[in-house]
């Protein structure tokens, strides 16, 4: 006698194939979820990285001329702007030609009062800088209008500058 082989039936094939099929569902529902995420890890870690960026276009800024540098900190403060990988650490202003991503805003201020203001004749510059994200994003060859400050995320750290 033959041994008998038992075969899946109908009803065990369709379940196989709806657990199956629920479960792509779910992991296709849950794909750009973990893709935000994976690209918000991505930009604080840019964030991270940009404190030397930072500094070296300071040093830039700054032209040899240290004290009226320091008192233009003081008084207004500097905005920069650096493109979604961290590179390109420039004033925000309009004259970008062509125009390039604004991914993160840099706010560079000095202490008003304490130990870390500055003060005419100092040999360093303590400095607060807040890099905040999204700022403004190029869509297109477009440049969108601002996040609003509430809607950023951002990072906040020291940076000392001396001549």
């Amino acid at each position: 006698m033959k041994p008998l082989r038992k075969a899946f039936s109908l009803i065990e094939v369709v379940i196989a194939i709806a657990v199956v099929a629920g479960g792509l569902t779910v992991m296709l529902a849950l794909l750009p979820s973990l893709v935000r995420n994976s690209e918000d890890a991505a930009d604080v870690h840019t964030a991270l990285r940009l404190p030397d960026a930072v500094h070296v276009a300071l040093k830039g800024e700054m032209r040899g001329d240290f004290a009226s540098f320091a008192n233009g900190i003081q008084a207004s403060g500097l905005d920069l702007v650096a493109e979604k990988d961290g590179s390109n650490v420039r004033r925000d202003d309009a004259s970008d030609n062509p125009v390039r991503s604004r991914h993160f805003l840099i706010e560079v201020r000095g202490f008003d009062s304490g130990e870390l203001a500055y003060n005419a004749g100092d040999a360093v510059l303590v400095m607060r800088v807040k890099v905040s994200w999204p700022y403004r994003v190029l869509s297109g060859g477009t440049l969108l209008p601002a996040v609003e400050a509430k809607d950023r995320q951002s990072i906040t750290f020291n940076l000392a500058l001396n001549p």
